[in-house]
This record gives structure tokens, C-alpha cells and sequence, in this order.
């Protein structure tokens, strides 16, 4: 078996493939973020406004978009329709409105959504899930095992849909 190198220069990554940037330096094809914060600070509306400049491909809080053209599938199991419409009324509708997809079904499951997707061949860039504990029906959202498990579906699910995974994570 042959010896590797765990420790290396920082440019031995030049020989990793690219990743696909969809916006500034931080969201990328491919790829999982995590967005961590106590509940109630509002990450769902910052996320929200966020989807409408990646749909819209408008600067957003100093970062230029990346990649234009991009849709969004946001599955949101905390808001109501009359909550999304107020938060879209008072920021603004996207002018892409049919880039911007929602799923804020309470019963959906996650693996309803993506036997949906299956289905209809639904096609996105960039899919927010608010919260993961709804997601993943899961007891303790600060449970270690379970974090090791559903990261690694997150992974799954950026790698089968071609597409950046952007989970929100109440921390508490």
C-alpha cells in the first residue's frame, strides 16, 4: 500500500477539479453550505432575499453575481403562503419570477420532494432547505450522529441534482 501525504502545500489543491461558482466565492455547484444562527434572527428572510438576487442575477450585500440565469427550489417548512407574501410584498417580487421556485407543503416530506423532482424532471441551481430538523423529522437537532448523516445525504442530493445545497441549522 503506498504512503500518502496528509500534510501539503497549499497549491497541491491545483491539481483538484474546478468547481462551478453560481454566486461570489462562497455558493458553488456541487457543493453544501450550512447556515447556522438561533432561531428568530432571520435567516429565512435573509435567504429569501438572497434567492431573489441570485433569480434576478442583482448584486446582493456586495456580491456580484457569478452565474446568470440560475432557478431556485426553496423548500420551506416554516412559512406560511401569507408569510411568504408579506415577506415578498415588502421586499419586492423577483422580476425572474419563474426562477423562483418554493415548497412550504408542512406534510411534504423530503423524499417527497425529490420524488417529485424524479418525476417531473424539475430542474434547479440552488435548493435552500429551512430548516433541517423539519427536513429530516429529526429529535435533537444538535445531535452529532445525526449531523454526520444528514450531511452526508446533503452531499448526496448537491451531487445528484447538479446543483448547491444551502441548509439552514437552528442552533440552540
Amino acid at each position: 500500500m503506498e504512503k500518502q501525504e496528509h500534510i501539503v502545500p497549499i497549491n497541491y489543491v491545483e491539481s483538484a477539479p474546478d468547481l462551478e461558482p453560481l454566486w461570489g466565492n462562497w455558493i458553488f455547484r456541487d457543493s453544501v453550505v450550512i447556515q447556522a444562527g438561533e432561531p428568530g434572527i432571520s435567516k429565512t428572510t435573509f435567504n429569501y432575499s438572497l434567492a431573489k438576487a441570485i433569480v434576478d442575477n442583482k448584486e446582493f450585500l456586495g456580491v456580484k453575481p457569478t452565474a446568470p440565469d440560475l432557478k431556485v427550489l426553496y423548500l420551506d417548512w416554516e412559512s406560511s403562503d401569507s408569510l411568504i407574501k408579506s415577506r415578498m410584498r415588502v421586499m419586492g417580487y423577483p422580476e425572474n419570477v419563474d426562477s423562483f421556485y418554493k415548497c412550504n407543503e408542512n406534510e411534504a416530506t423530503l423524499a417527497q420532494v425529490e420524488q417529485y423532482i424524479k418525476d417531473t424532471k424539475f430542474k434547479f441551481d440552488i435548493l435552500f432547505i429551512d430548516p433541517i430538523r423539519m427536513a429530516f423529522a429529526m429529535r435533537d437537532e444538535n445531535d452529532n450522529a445525526e449531523a454526520s448523516r444528514q450531511a452526508k445525504y446533503l452531499r448526496k442530493l448537491a451531487s445528484r441534482y447538479k446543483c448547491a445545497v444551502i441548509a439552514v441549522h437552528h442552533s440552540s
